[in-house]
């Protein structure tokens, strides 16, 4: 029987485990100057390197070609909206999406635990909605020496925020799901997983780290962090961008906006970073602007991510949302004594979300 390298490797801990057990003091069923023999070179050599040992030779996470970034979002939203259609929910491709298209960690938008400090993920109170930017605690950043991290929001993402706020929860983070729980990275992975075993079942190639994998000799999965930071990477530094005055943007201030949208220091040594102040915010909003565009090339943004008709969001909406469900069931209900009783406690609950009959 071929154990794969997860479980491989979860075995010989337990045995060696029990090695290290029979050879204390007490218990001296082994001699302590024998070598533990599940550790020994004898036996790495022969169950050889698991698969998950190799693929930590690459030095960066799985990315893709920018060039592929378009059908991967492509694949990605299609996906997403054949899951909706079948009643089940994609807050997890949501958020992957909007990970990409804020150029973001997977940790600040669906949550993590860095440092012993819990990260929820992205919240609706860091969004302003208004001035279009997410504002990220510094202590929620992997460079927290870096300070805040402010994102501004291009038009694609705010769509995807659009979106989750018609289906939002009562909770604070954005991609909770409805049983209270954040989406987790395991499931992320297998979202990939899905996107690429559904092209093969079309015939088409799966998404991979082309470079990687012909360096590794072996195949390549990207992962979320890799296409929302180092595909956005080599795409900016491929392409041409002009400001908001239609000038053409210099290099250095091309690179600049990135590496900030990256949350990175531009600054080389720490007197240069001592007088640097322009948080290049102007540059960094063409560039995510761009981006989201570009992401989103082989798809119509407005058949998938429809903006609400009024430019001024209301802040009640998805309370208002759930009011029309309740009143929609209200309605439908007949004058029977008990369902009156129902129709009662549907008013009540009408009056707590804070609108009244005349609203």
């Amino acid at each position: 029987m071929k154990l794969s390298g997860t479980y491989r490797r979860r075995l010989q801990t337990i045995v060696g485990e029990v090695f290290s057990y029979a050879q204390l003091p007490s218990v001296n069923l082994i001699p302590v100057e024998k070598q533990n023999p599940v550790y020994s070179k004898t036996l790495r050599m022969m169950l050889g390197k698991s698969e998950s040992a190799i693929a930590m030779k690459a030095r960066n996470l799985g990315a893709l070609a920018y060039e592929s970034v378009p059908e991967f979002v492509r694949d990605l939203v299609e996906e997403a909206e054949r899951r909706e259609d079948e009643g089940f929910p994609a807050t997890a491709h949501l958020a992957i999406l909007f990970a990409i298209l804020t150029n973001s960690r997977l940790g600040n938008v669906i949550g993590s635990k860095i440092a012993e400090k819990k990260n929820h993920g992205l919240l609706w109170s860091q969004v302003d909605f208004e001035n279009k930017l997410w504002t990220i605690p510094a202590m929620h950043m992997k460079q927290h020496r870096n300070g805040n991290h402010v994102v501004p929001l291009s038009s694609c993402a705010l769509r995807v925020l659009e979106a989750m706020r018609d289906s939002a929860t009562p909770r604070d983070e954005v991609f909770s799901r409805k049983d209270g729980r954040n989406v987790s990275t395991s499931t992320v992975g297998i979202v990939i997983g899905q996107l690429n075993q559904r092209r093969i079942e079309r015939n088409l190639p799966p998404f991979t780290d082309r470079s990687q994998s012909l360096s590794l000799g072996q195949q390549i999965i990207p992962t979320v962090h890799g296409i929302a930071r180092s595909s956005f990477r080599s795409w900016v530094g491929e392409n041409s961008f002009r400001d908001k005055n239609g000038s053409l943007m210099d290099g250095d201030t091309k690179r600049a906006a990135a590496e900030l949208n990256l949350h990175h220091l531009i600054a080389s040594t720490k007197v240069e970073a001592a007088y640097l102040r322009s948080p290049y915010l102007d540059q960094r909003r063409i560039l995510s602007e761009s981006w989201g565009r570009y992401c989103f090339l082989l798809i119509d943004p407005d058949k998938y991510f429809p903006l609400p008709k009024d430019e001024k969001r209301d802040p009640k909406r998805p309370f208002r949302i759930a009011r029309d469900g309740l009143a929609r069931i209200w309605k439908n209900n007949s004058s029977s004594t008990a369902e009156t009783d129902q129709r009662k406690i549907f008013k009540r609950l009408l009056g707590k979300l804070g609108f009244g009959r005349n609203e």
